[in-house]
Parts: C-alpha cells; structure tokens; sequence
C-alpha cells in the first residue's frame, strides 16, 4: 500500500461511539511511473469515481452509527433502570424514638425522620471545684427520609437553641415533638406532592410509596417491618439496635478541611444505614450545599476478613454502591469470598464497583431480598 493509516475509535456504551481514522501518503512505499502517464482528463475522472466509491462507504457508516445510536439508547435506558433497582431501601425506626448514640434522638418512618440532641453547657466553679450547667442547647429537625439520597427536604427545625433551664428546654421539646407526632402514625405515609421527586428515582416512584391524590402504584409493595409500639416520651431511653456485621471501613473526608492541619475525616462502617451516612456527614461538617467536597479516602476491613478491593476502584464509587455490595458479601461464606477477593484482583476486567456487582452475579429484582436487611 502506498500510505499507513491510523485509528481513534472509541466507544463508550451509553455515552459516545468516535470512529476516527487518517491516512497519510507514503512516497517510498508508491510508485507513480504508470499513472502519471495517464492524460489529466483521464486522472481527474478517476480520481471523481474514487470519491464517489468513499462516500458511499461513509453513507453507509453513518447508516450504521444510527444503528448504534439506537443501541446505545437502549443501554442507557438499562443504566437508569439498574439505578433504579439498586437504590437500597430505607431504614426507619418504625416510628419509634431510639437513640443511635449519647447525644441524638430519632424518629422515623419510611417518607419522614425527626432528630433532636441536647447538649449541657458548663463552667468551671471555683468554689464548688467541679463544673456546672449554665444552659442547655437544644437542636431538632424534621426531614423527609427518602432511600438512596443525602439530599433531604427540610420541613421544620431549629438550630441551637438556648434554653437557661432542663425545664423550658422539656417543655419547648415536647411542644414540639406533639406539633409533629400526625407525621409519624403510619408506617408509608402518603408523600406530599411537594417532596415526591425525592423518593424518585430517574423519575420513578420507588416500591411501598403513595403521594397525595394519586392511585398507589400496582408493584409497589411495602417492605415487611414489625407493627408500630406505642412512641415513647422523651425523657425515656429508647432500646438500642443491635449493630450490623462489619464488612469494611470507608474513610469519609471533605475536600476543604482535608487541606487543613486540624483533625478532619471519619470512618463509616459498612453495611450501614442512612441516618448513620447522615450522621457521618454531619460529622465532617458535608451539607446540601457542599455534597461535592466528601470524598472517600480510604478503606480497612476486619482482621482475618481481608476484602482485596483496590482503592482506586472503592474512591471511584458511591456510598451506596459500597453499602449495596456490602450487603451482599455478607451472605459469603470464607470459600466463597477467597474466591471473589481472587476475581477482584483483575483489574482488566472490573473498572467500577458496579462491573464487581454484575460479575458475581448479585440479583437486579433487590427488592425482594433487601428488606430482611433494612433494620440491622
């Protein structure tokens, strides 16, 4: 041949397909002695029929790119369907008040979670050589508490609020908790129009939800939890959960702060639940306006239960993938999980935690195996 070519092509399913090629002339591999012989005429004729040939084979490539556009469509519409049927979903104390540690309390159902901590404000007493209260602080919100997202609706709360004696702050507390207790007396409330995008997701209402006005969907089904005790006061302490099997570590960071010398970052074990995501969040100081700077940087599972995911791939994923593969290799026994930590090791082959998830296997229809695992 009288020239060398070289290719570009790319494909990125779901995303773009680039089928690039140039060709470049190559004078000491052509000999030109016979055709330039040929009269002018004749060559520009010859060289008019070639093109012609070339715009057919391009006409036909453009052709098969609407093939693949069409391909790719439906590809990315399988995307958003797995988005779909990977959204793990929520826990809920079944409108019960618990307690997930020594300074919040909270209360939740499958569309609403109400919180509040309390925090005793003291000085040094020289006289009494001991410290003492001077006020207390209280905090409250009341939150949608929607599967599969950080971002939650704010419908009412309170920020530190002093209070210059325990006994206002009771007061103002229960006032509160009685304003809002027609949120918390069903297990999946009807959802307000107004919040209903939050508990959808790529536009699809998820399973055992209604909203206001609208015709419950046909496949919703509400995932199995115990019927509802009767909410305790306040001021009594509710029974801890027992906590989950740890399968790893992350180590959540912000962006911002992991530039500072002062401590920062925190670690989140896994499988968890949302409000302990949420509480993880809060602790790194990551809100709705600044989702962008929390980072995962970095990972350790329990001694003897070594999990040989790379880092590169676990920074590269989302909490909630990492929390739904978590959720799965529970189920392992350690035959099966030398076997998986073997696989991992290819990296070729697994570029995302969501190619580890279809690899091995893990069943799409999640809905009917996630529920056994909602209230660890």
């Amino acid at each position: 041949m009288s020239y060398s070519s070289y290719d570009h092509d790319d494909l990125e399913p779901a995303s773009t397909m680039r089928i690039e090629r140039r060709i470049y002339f190559e004078s000491g591999k052509a000999d030109l002695s016979e055709a330039v012989k040929l009269p002018l005429a004749e060559l520009l004729s010859l060289r008019a029929e070639s093109a012609a040939a070339e715009q057919e084979v391009f006409d036909r490539l453009k052709a098969q790119a609407a093939a693949w556009e069409k391909q790719a469509g439906r590809t990315l519409f399988l995307d958003k369907v797995l988005e779909y049927a990977r959204t793990l979903p929520v826990t809920h104390t079944s409108n019960q008040w618990e307690q997930p540690d020594n300074y919040r309390h909270i209360r939740s159902n499958m569309v609403y979670q109400m919180y509040y901590s309390i925090s005793e404000n003291t000085r040094y007493d020289s006289a009494a050589q001991t410290s003492v209260p001077y006020s207390w602080t209280l905090s409250w919100s009341l939150r949608t508490n929607a599967p599969g997202s950080y971002r939650q609706a704010k419908i009412a709360g309170q920020d530190r609020k002093v209070f210059a004696s325990r006994e206002a702050l009771d007061k103002y507390l229960n006032g509160r908790i009685k304003a809002h207790a027609h949120y918390f007396t069903e297990i999946s409330p009807a959802i307000p129009k107004e919040y209903a995008d939050y508990f959808k997701v790529n536009g699809c209402l998820l399973p055992g939800y209604t909203i206001e006005g609208e015709e419950p969907a046909k496949a919703a089904e509400l995932p199995t939890q115990e019927e509802p005790m009767q909410p305790p006061t306040f001021n009594t302490t509710p029974e801890r959960r027992a906590s989950v099997n740890e399968v790893c570590s992350i180590f959540l960071d912000n962006h911002a702060e992991a530039q500072s010398d002062e401590p920062h970052g925190c670690w989140l074990s896994l499988p968890t639940t949302a409000e302990q995501v949420q509480a993880a969040l809060n602790e790194i100081h990551i809100t709705a306006d600044n989702q962008q700077d929390c980072f995962i940087a970095g990972v350790s599972a329990p001694e003897g239960h070594p999990l040989e995911l790379p880092e590169d791939l676990i920074q590269s994923a989302s909490v909630d993938e990492l929390n739904f593969l978590a959720v799965q290799l529970q189920k392992l026994d350690a035959v099966e999980r030398s076997q998986l930590n073997a696989v991992m090791q290819s990296l070729e082959k697994f570029q995302t935690i969501g190619q580890v998830i279809d690899y091995y296997k893990i069943p799409i229809a999640l809905f009917s195996l996630t529920p056994k695992t909602t209230a660890p």
